[in-house]
């Protein structure tokens, strides 16, 4: 036999294991595991017989001869369908009432007479009050004699056939009471008066005729023959409620069933979706379109025919129905039925298109049409198709799809994968910083995510594993994946076997696909195949349709505009990233010794700029640091005084020289420029006329009106010249027009001067402007350019003026004075000389150099330019998708509707269509038990093929979907639950077929050990995470975690993952309000299961006080027993408020086993046990530390993992004993967590941190995150700004150091002792001391001569330093300083500083964080030997070893009135000179111009030197010649 042949040999065995596995399960039973159940073990409700509720049975029947067989959804409301009780009952009320004694009506009658005449006398003036209390005591009697001898024995009886009405026999027994007392409770404020009116009334026989025996006994005789006893309601919600407490299964119509062996099997089935109305107290149950014929279950009948006759029977129908492709689907299955029961020799025929009862009853067997609602595991009946599939054209022996299962297979058990993790970090090491941080997604994306990303764009990777413990986003970068495939074009396909997972991955795509289409309604097209209701139909309805067609036309529009924004966005943060680049790489002496130097160039009186109010007014009017760069601010206030002419326009219009009217003035001219706009030449109008007004704009009118009257009609204007010239005479009288008039030339023109006016004059109304003003300031400026040159000078300086108008401290430092106009052109920078102008703009970047360095906001806002980045390429993506559904939907309308056909009819698309389908949609979601119903087996059909929540799916459910793909990503967590099914799977049966398969690999492919070992991973109870972890290319962890708090997830991250989580949340509220522990005092007497009433009760308060609060939150109830998750859910759905707390705070009641995938605000642990019962040690490992949490999961661990890590806000935990009474792992894990709810913190608020120092509040907040703080509370106390030296100068009288402050000492008691440790965070601000001793390699370990010197004072006095900075938090600050303050205070032994160090050094070199010079001969820190000229970055040896003031004058202000006496110079227009010119601030320069216009006072230029057109005054001119 060839090899080819070997291995196909194995790969068929392969095949058929998983094939057996995902019909079987591989249970531990004789017979098939889908037969008919009504409850399960844990007593949870899992089917319902119908043949209870016959009228409902009989419907579906009847639905079945529909022309359309359950295609229509069926209603069930509540008491439409309800049972009521048996006879035994009605005959057992009918002797209970015969037993009612007179003498107990007459001892009723006597209470009721004698309690009336009391309350009478006694509440004459209340008698409602009395009405109240006289019926209360009657009715306590009437209980006690009549009602409770027949409710304590109807109590039972009742109990046995009820599903929803008996809440307690309390209930039962108001309900009769009142039933009995309503005739009296009408009459006794009619008995009540009487007693008033007439003392001689006697009351007793009024009441002796409402209580009759015969009339009592017929009414319970009548309450209980109308008792609806069950409801199918209720049984309904029962069963919702079962399902979506267990794991992983679906509800199924059963129809048809077959006895064998006293074992019922479903005949047919088919699955359904049912949804609740709850506040309209109904259920919709709509149907799949496949109907299965239980093959397995008459495969079964005829084990059991054999044995009895050794007759082999066959049955040859195939497995599965399309509903809707039946012709007549009652034939259809009578032919089965038929078949069947000639082959089982039963008796009688049942005939489906008969909506009666039928029942065929034989020796062994017996079928019947009765129908079930059952819940059943979710089926794979796609997948076993696959397998089917990849047989026969195994069997064929030439298949690419078979080659490509035999590649997959020599992959795993005989190559090696290429690797590709560490190409992976050195590219990304490579890259620069702007290459990392500024990137295409339409969502935020970390680095771990970027790096996925990058491994799935290399070549040579085709298998990634990430690992995503609870809670690091895992959803989110499937997301992130999704976006970046569909805006490269490539196809891509979402697979879990949650549903929950997927549904959080397509509201994630969904939510930031809704971001851009702002208030529109509009279907988003992304495919979901699988769920009912799937969302093509939806997509491509023609109201979506039209929808998004209008919304793609706007999109369209903006294309260019879009493409054009990205790249300026994506310019700005490049350049913006590699200043901030620079600034990190230029850290070093020169730039310390440079600051020093400015800093001596500069006095305290030249550094008046706020830059924080700069940054201030930026960030309030959503401005970026590029609209108001520091030295153009610096600039604009010293070059202020060149636009004196603005001042002076101003001070001659508005007779003012107050800043709050130059602002008015500022504002008025931006209305008359907002009204002009580009028809400058319009406003010549404004110059024509002297008089403008309403009045005369409508005297003009009446004018014009008068001249065209008198000059209409055949002879026009002849012989009235006299009347026109009188006409006109009044115009240019009225309007002050300089010019002559002509109305025969000029009517029109003055019709215009009219219109333009009242507009000006409408646009001063509606903005709400005076203007006259208005007028006033565009006539005294003689013409509009004047105009145009002021308001260029407001828009060039507008964020100038806007600090000093708004900020009164600004301008005070500035010497601006709110009073006089002058002291803005006079302000102390327009009267520095250009030197120290020079040296103050260098000092204040320097400043912010270094004091912005640790800080991305101070030196640009990146966040908010990469969110509207990332709304961009959301548009952009937008763009994209939408465009391909409207092409499909235009250009293939009838495929369309044939793939809505198919879709529905749960059909593979043909492989001629589907490229187009696929084309359409770029993302398609689906479970990986449905997709193979609709894709057709064939390889490399999507560009990815994502699996999430992978530990849950078993490689024999995953492998039909590797075939599919050309790059498979998996994610997962292997210390989360594993495949449910595989977990279940009896290991007997999955070992004996196990060998089977391990026998054919070594007759077939080989012996060899290794390969052996690898066979062992083709167990169904490895999961495709375990699987490819040993083949993947590229393999990463997700370690943020963003779902809770640092405390929530400290358990966690601790036990499971070596405190390698990072909680990205930081906490603001306080300890109490994110954990809370409730201790019950209560004990568990009457439950005989897992359930604890007090917990429950304790828990639906709190569901109550949350619904008072109005509170908007989401709930979730995590318990260890399904018996308590059970009782949980039966008390909440009868509780009047159960809508909103599943409606309104999405409240899910789970167990530890089935919260995986979920997440909620609030989380109840409700515990249930108690100090007499406890057993949770069945659920709970007893010690973690024996176990191997990297080895295949344990359930018990995993339970505590995904149980204790779904809360986001708050997690309270509900207990009947003390925290430390409990046992085992459970116990460790609740006192962990209450430890940090009852240790006190002894933390400074960030009121007592140093506000100077943003740092500060940073490593509070690291700190409070370190596992060693979470684990040690109670022993730690940390204080804030401590005056260390104040401290020793007392503790020791021989400490005479200066006093000095650190930023945090950190105190820790334990065992007796205390220990301290100063935590400092270094900064670049201060200046070093001997700066000829520092290199650029060893710079940060010097900072001062003071840091040495009080460090090692300190060390002295017994005090450990932890240093912070840049250079050695790298990317997780938490995770370093936690390791800094366990080797601070948990040291081992004593040894010498020496041997210390060389134990520290060989870790640090073993940890990368050190390295040896060759040259030096020194141990270094990593980053000494970095060198960017190098390939590798690091070089062998360290960089130390490779590299071998000015005068002041102040400038005086020449603010002097304009004096023509002082015009020394004549200019011509049109010309060019080369003037000197001196400001009003006295600053003087050289300027090169070109005279546009001259007045009396201004020459206004176009200015060469700033490409400007710039107004001087005449009598500043200092030299001036005509240039070449």
């Amino acid at each position: 036999m060839s090899t080819k042949q070997s291995r196909s040999v194995f790969i068929e065995e392969l095949c058929k294991y998983f094939m057996d596995f995902l019909q079987s399960g591989f249970k531990s039973t004789r017979f098939p595991k889908r037969y008919i159940r009504l409850t399960n073990e844990k007593n949870f409700k899992i089917g319902i017989d119908l043949s209870k509720y016959e009228n409902f049975n009989e419907s579906i029947r009847k639905g079945l001869n529909k022309p359309d067989p359950f295609q229509q959804d069926i209603s069930v409301k509540k008491g439409t369908h309800t049972v009521k009780l048996n006879t035994n009952s009605i005959d057992l009320i009918k002797k209970l009432t015969k037993q009612i004694k007179d003498k107990d009506i007459e001892k009723i009658v006597l209470l009721s007479s004698k309690t009336i005449k009391e309350f009478a006398a006694t509440h004459r003036n209340k008698p409602d009050e009395a009405y109240d209390k006289i019926n209360e005591i009657i009715k306590k009697e009437i209980t006690e004699i009549i009602i409770k001898p027949i409710s304590e024995k109807m109590d039972p009886l009742i109990g046995s056939q009820s599903n929803f009405i008996l809440e307690s026999l309390y209930r039962l027994e108001q309900d009769l009471t009142e039933l009995i007392l309503d005739p009296l409770v009408e009459q006794v404020p009619y008995i009540f008066n009487n007693i008033l009116a007439d003392q001689k009334y006697k009351p007793k026989e009024d009441i002796g005729s409402l209580f009759n025996r015969e009339d009592i006994a017929a009414s319970l005789l009548n309450y209980f023959s109308n008792f609806d006893v069950k409801d199918f309601y209720y049984d309904l919600q029962e069963l919702v409620n079962s399902q979506k407490n267990l794991d992983k299964k679906e509800i199924y119509l059963y129809f048809g069933d077959i006895e064998i062996e006293k074992k019922r099997f479903p005949l047919f089935y088919t699955q359904v979706n049912i949804k609740e109305y709850s506040t309209e107290s109904h259920f919709k149950i709509n149907f799949s379109n496949e109907l299965f014929v239980n093959k397995k279950a008459i495969q079964y009948a005829f084990q059991v025919l054999f044995k009895e006759d050794k007759k082999v029977e066959t049955f040859n129908e195939e497995r599965k129905l399309y509903i809707s492709e039946e012709e007549n689907l009652p034939d259809r299955l009578n032919g089965i039925v038929q078949n069947l029961i000639s082959k089982l020799r039963t008796e009688k025929n049942i005939d489906f298109k008969n909506s009666s009862k039928q029942i065929s009853k034989g020796i062994d067997f017996t079928l019947s049409n009765n129908c079930y609602f059952c819940v059943f595991d979710k089926s794979d009946e796609a997948l076993v198709n696959d397998y089917e599939d990849i047989l026969t054209k195994l069997l064929a022996g030439d298949s690419d799809v078979a080659e490509m299962f035999k590649q997959l297979i020599t992959d795993f058990l005989i190559n090696e994968p290429e690797v590709i993790n560490e190409n992976i970090e050195d590219e990304w090491d490579g890259l620069e910083v702007n290459e990392r941080l500024n990137y295409e997604s339409p969502i935020p994306v970390n680095p771990e995510q970027r790096k996925i990303l990058k491994a799935l764009n290399n070549e040579k990777c085709k298998y990634v594993v990430v690992e995503g413990p609870p809670g690091t986003g895992k959803s989110h970068t499937i997301s992130a994946i999704a976006f970046d495939y569909i805006l490269k074009f490539k196809s891509i396909l979402i697979l879990s076997d949650t549903r929950e997972a997927l549904d959080v991955v397509e509201n994630k795509i969904n939510d930031t696909l809704n971001q851009v289409r702002g208030k529109h309604n509009i279907q988003n097209p992304i495919l979901r195949l699988g769920k009912m209701g799937n969302t093509y139909n939806k997509i491509l309805a023609k109201t979506s349709v039209d929808n998004l067609r209008t919304f793609h036309r706007a999109q369209k529009t903006h294309r260019k505009d879009v493409e054009k924004e990205i790249s300026e966005i994506s310019g700005i943060v490049n350049d913006r990233l590699k200043i901030l680049s620079d600034h990190y790489q230029g850290i070093d002496k020169e730039k310390f010794e440079e600051f020093s130097e400015i800093s001596k160039q500069c006095s305290k009186e030249d550094l008046v700029i706020n830059v924080k109010e700069l940054n201030l007014y930026l960030q309030k009017n959503s401005l970026i640091s590029e609209d108001l760069p520091l030295d153009t601010f610096i600039d604009n206030l010293n070059q202020i005084s060149e636009y004196e002419f603005v001042i002076d326009k101003f001070k001659e219009i508005y007779k003012s020289k107050k800043l709050i009217d130059f602002r008015n003035y500022q504002q008025n001219l931006s209305s008359i420029d907002n009204f002009v706009g580009e028809n400058v030449k319009a406003t010549k109008i404004f110059y024509l006329l002297d008089k403008i007004s309403e009045d005369s704009m409508n005297y003009l009118g009446d004018k014009i009106s008068e001249y065209r009257e008198l000059t209409s009609g055949l002879l026009g204007g002849f012989l009235k010249s006299g009347k026109i010239q009188k006409i006109e005479e009044d115009i240019k009288k009225k309007i002050g027009y300089s010019g002559s008039i002509n109305l025969k030339k000029d009517d029109v023109n003055f019709q215009v001067f009219k219109e333009y006016i009242e507009s000006f004059i409408d646009h001063c109304r509606k903005h709400k402007l005076n203007h006259e003003v208005l007028i006033k300031i565009i006539k005294e400026n003689k013409d509009y350019t004047s105009i145009k040159d002021q308001i260029s000078f407001f828009k060039k300086y507008q964020h100038t003026l806007n600090i000093i108008y708004e900020n009164q401290d600004q301008s005070k430092k500035l010497g601006i004075k709110e009073n006089d106009i002058d002291t803005l052109f006079e302000n102390k920078i327009a009267l520095i000389d250009e030197d120290t102008l020079q040296s103050i703009k260098k000092y204040y970047n320097l400043e912010n150099f270094f004091s912005g360095i640790f800080d991305n906001s101070e030196n640009f806002d990146y966040a908010t330019l990469m969110k509207r980045a990332q709304s961009l390429y959301t548009t952009r993506m937008t763009d994209i998708i939408d465009e391909k559904i409207i092409n499909f939907f235009d250009t293939n309308k009838n495929t369309a509707k044939s793939l809505s056909k198919i879709i529905r009819a749960k059909q593979k698309f043909p492989k001629e269509q589907f490229s187009k389908l696929k084309n359409t949609f770029p993302c398609i979601i689906s479970s990986v038990r449905d997709f193979a119903e609709y894709i057709d087996l064939d390889i490399g059909m999507f560009d990815l093929i994502i699996i999430d929540e992978a530990s849950q799916v078993s490689i024999a459910q995953a492998f039909p979907a590797i075939i599919r793909a050309k790059k498979i990503l998996v994610l997962g967590d292997k210390k989360q639950f594993s495949n449910l099914q595989s977990y279940q799977a009896t290991s007997i049966k999955n070992n004996a077929l196990l060998n089977n398969l391990r026998k054919v690999f070594k007759d077939n492919i080989s012996k060899d050990s290794v390969q052996l070992e690898r066979l062992e991973s083709f167990n169904v109870k490895t999961s495709i995470l375990d699987f490819f972890e040993r083949i993947a290319n590229y393999a990463a962890m997700l370690k943020k975690h963003f779902r809770g708090y640092p405390e929530h997830i400290a358990y966690c991250s601790k036990t499971f993952y070596s405190n390698d989580l990072q909680a990205i949340r930081l906490r603001s509220k306080s300890l109490k309000d994110i954990i809370h522990f409730e201790v019950l005092d209560y004990e568990i007497e009457k439950e005989t299961d897992n359930t604890n009433d007090g917990e429950a009760k304790y828990i639906i308060k709190q569901l109550e006080k949350i619904k008072e609060s109005k509170a908007e939150t989401t709930v979730g109830i995590i318990t260890p027993f399904s018996d308590q998750q059970k009782n949980l859910t039966n008390l909440i759905t009868k509780h009047k408020d159960k809508d909103y707390f599943f409606d309104k705070l999405k409240l899910k009641i789970m167990t530890f086993d089935t919260c995986q995938g979920e997440e909620r605000e609030v989380v109840f642990y409700s515990m249930v046990a108690t100090k007499k019962k406890d057993k949770l040690n069945w659920i709970f490992p007893t010690d973690l530390s024996r176990t191997d949490l990297e080895e295949l999961g344990d359930k018990k661990a995993q339970r505590l993992n995904v149980g204790l890590s779904r809360v986001q806000e708050r997690m309270v935990f509900v207990l009947s004993k003390k925290p430390d009474d409990f046992n085992n792992e459970i116990g460790n894990a609740i006192r962990f967590i209450h430890n940090i709810y009852d240790s006190e913190e002894k933390l400074p608020k960030k009121s007592q941190l140093d506000p100077s120092s943003p740092m500060e509040a940073k490593v509070l907040d690291w700190f409070k995150q370190t596992p060693f703080y979470l684990e040690n509370k109670d022993k730690i106390e940390l204080k804030s700004q401590f005056p260390i030296g104040e401290y020793f100068k007392q503790l020791y009288t021989e400490y005479n150091h200066p006093k000095f402050v650190v930023d945090f000492l950190v105190i820790y008691n334990s065992d007796g002792k205390t220990k301290q440790s100063v935590i400092e965070y270094d900064g670049l601000k201060e200046h070093f001391e001997n700066t000829d001793l520092i290199t650029d390699g060893n710079y940060e370990d010097y900072y001062t001569i003071e840091h040495e010197e009080r460090q090692k004072t300190l060390e002295t006095y017994g005090v450990n330093f932890i240093r912070l900075n840049k250079f050695n938090i790298t990317d997780n600050p938490v995770k370093y300083l936690d390791q800094k303050l366990k080797e601070t205070f948990k040291k081992s032994g004593k040894v010498n500083l020496s041997q210390y160090k060389i134990q520290e050094s060989i870790q640090k070199t073993n940890d990368g964080e050190k390295k040896y010079c060759d040259r030096c001969k020194k141990l270094k820190d990593l980053k000494s030997f970095k060198d960017s000229s190098l390939s590798s970055g690091i070089g062998i040896v360290c960089m130390s070893c490779k590299r071998g003031s000015s005068s002041r004058r102040k400038k005086v202000p020449v603010r002097k009135e304009f004096n023509p006496s002082n015009v020394k110079f004549s200019f011509k227009e049109n010309k060019s000179y080369e003037i000197d010119y001196s400001t009003a601030s006295g600053t003087r320069s050289s300027r090169k111009i070109r005279i546009l216009s001259i007045d009396e006072k201004y020459l206004k230029t176009y200015d060469y030197k700033t490409g400007e057109n710039r107004t001087f005054r005449k009598d500043r001119v200092l030299s001036s010649k005509e240039a070449q």
